[in-house]
This record gives structure tokens, sequence and C-alpha cells, in this order.
């Protein structure tokens, strides 16, 4: 059990899970399609991406929470685990999560027309 307090301790291994996370996202989001299960279809077929069931639900989620600029989200994620991998002093976080929500919005407005 030290061993797993350990390793989730270190900036490194957050990092790097973080950075996988955010990839398998953004896979999720570009190979998205209408006709995978999510929470308003019940169909039997198999997701192509990597998380197969849980991307095609988490990507159903974000289309439709943001829209397109749900690509926004993994992208910070991968800013994110810049700075904890390379241990870069992350100053102002509230500011900096504030930034982000108004970079979805004002980006969600701007795709509104598309």
């Amino acid at each position: 059990m030290n061993y797993l307090k350990n390793l989730l301790a270190h900036n490194k291994f957050r990092a790097i899970f973080l950075l996988l996370m955010s990839i398998s996202i953004i896979s999720s989001l570009a190979l998205y399609r209408s006709n995978y299960p999510s929470f308003n279809r019940a169909t039997d077929h198999i997701p192509d991406d990597v998380l197969i069931y849980l991307g095609g639900y988490i990507s159903d989620l974000l289309y439709q929470l943001i829209g397109l600029s749900a690509f926004i989200l993994p992208v910070c994620f991968m800013a994110w685990s810049y700075f904890l991998f390379f241990n870069k002093k992350t100053t102002n976080v509230f500011l900096r999560i504030i930034s982000m929500l108004l970079a979805i919005i004002c980006s969600c407005s701007a795709l509104s027309v598309l």
C-alpha cells in the first residue's frame, strides 16, 4: 500500500497518466461516430477508438455539453501534464482555471456558427 502511495505522489507519474488520458480523450473525440452507443442511443455497434465503450460515452457527453469546444479540455490537460512532468511552477491556478472556462465559453460561442 505504501508503494502505491509513493507512486501516486510523484509528479512524473501523474503527468504521464494525465497525458495518456488526454490523448485517449482526443482520439475518442476525433473518432466519434453518431452510431456509437451512448447515453441517448442503444446499438450493438462497437466503437473503434482506444477506450471502446467508455470513449463513446465520454465523447458523446462532451459533444452534447460543449460541442466542438470539447477539444480544449484535453489540450489544457496536456499543458498541465507538461508542467507537472518538468516540475514547472504553476502560479495562479485559480486564474488559469477561470481562463480555461472562459476559453471554452468563447469557443462555444464562436463555433455555434458552424
